[in-house]
């Protein structure tokens, strides 16, 4: 009896070893082989302005790429996309994952796979009719988007990563500053006050204007979301945008002109487009300087005869002709000198 005890212990013991065992050996293959995905399929590809190729016989994760030109030849086991950019798969190229081109070519050759979907927004695909994805394929957009995004690519590498808005041999960039230069110069004459009242709230309080400008471009995008979000407001968006664009230029010349305060002084009606009543008001001034002096007036005289007469019509709270021809003849004897 003792020995059959026995000898079921002894199975026993046996049958857990050898069970101890095999667990050991699935665990030890198990760790293996993460190991081995981990070391050669654990490489993330991120480019940015540089481009890049994988040889064939590599392989990787995924490739994110911007402003870069990515050629593969290799295995990528998920996904690739190209941002300003473009993509060649060549005939050894394997994609495990989805493709996705924004603003570039994607070229495909004859043997290249892609498991999954595959997508190419502004930009050209250049592939063989008998090509098919996993998934689906999709093309939004012509040839000439992608060719306007690949012509900022040089301001943004060149300028804008630099701080530097202005890249002096770039073609286009002239003929943009001259057409901002024509705008604000237009924003400035028929928004003379506005800009004024900009340019002196700026001087007096930069800080507080500058928080201020800061808290606007902040709550914009919730407080049109939030007017989207309802039926009315939906229909109110497109004069909020328009108005926020015409606040924006307004707001920025003001600031352009606070800047210009400080380097030249600015004259009393700097800014503002010539009217009739202006220019009839400066030859009556003319004449009546003239015939005090018995000669053409000179530009001192002109300056100062403007000023006078505005700050008294202004005193008076007065704009009408009468009291504009009042006040002419009292700025007159003002600069009778």
């Amino acid at each position: 009896m003792s020995q059959i005890i026995r000898l079921h212990r002894l199975s026993l013991f046996a049958a857990i070893a050898i069970v101890a065992l095999l667990s050991f050996d699935v665990a030890a293959a198990a760790q293996e082989r993460f190991e081995f995905q981990d070391f050669g399929f654990n490489r993330q590809i991120v480019r940015v302005g540089q481009s890049y190729s994988l040889g064939e016989g590599e392989s990787v994760r995924e490739i994110h790429s911007g402003l870069a030109d990515i050629t593969i030849a290799g295995t990528v086991e998920y996904d690739v996309v190209v941002i300003v950019g473009s993509l060649r798969l060549t005939n050894t190229a394997k994609i495990g994952g989805n493709v996705l081109v924004i603003g570039g070519t994607l070229t495909i050759d004859s043997g290249a796979s892609v498991a999954r979907d595959m997508a190419v927004i502004g930009g050209n695909l250049d592939a063989p009719a008998s090509f098919t994805p996993g998934g689906e394929q999709v093309v939004v957009g012509t040839v000439a988007i992608a060719r306007t995004l690949r012509g900022l690519v040089p301001w943004v590498t060149r300028g804008l990563l630099f701080g530097r808005p202005i890249v002096p041999d770039l073609w286009w960039m002239w003929p943009t500053i001259a057409i901002f230069l024509f705008v604000y110069l237009m924003v400035n004459a028929l928004f003379s006050r506005h800009v004024e009242a900009v340019a002196d709230t700026v001087s007096a309080r930069p800080l507080s204007s500058f928080l201020l400008g800061l808290l606007v471009l902040v709550l914009m995008v919730p407080a049109i979301a939030i007017l989207a979000a309802t039926v009315v407001g939906i229909l109110v968006v497109p004069f909020v945008l328009c108005a926020l664009v015409l606040a924006a230029l307004v707001g920025k010349a003001g600031v352009m002109r606070a800047t210009g305060r400080s380097v030249i002084a600015e004259d009393e009606d700097a800014g503002r487009l010539p009217t009739r009543t202006s220019r009839a008001s400066e030859g009556a001034d003319r004449r009546r300087a003239g015939g005090s002096h018995g000669s053409a007036p000179s530009g001192r005289v002109r300056a100062c005869l403007r000023r006078a007469g505005s700050r008294i019509r202004r005193r008076r709270g007065c704009f009408g002709r009468q009291c504009q021809r009042r006040d002419d003849s009292a700025g007159a004897r003002l600069c009778s000198w």
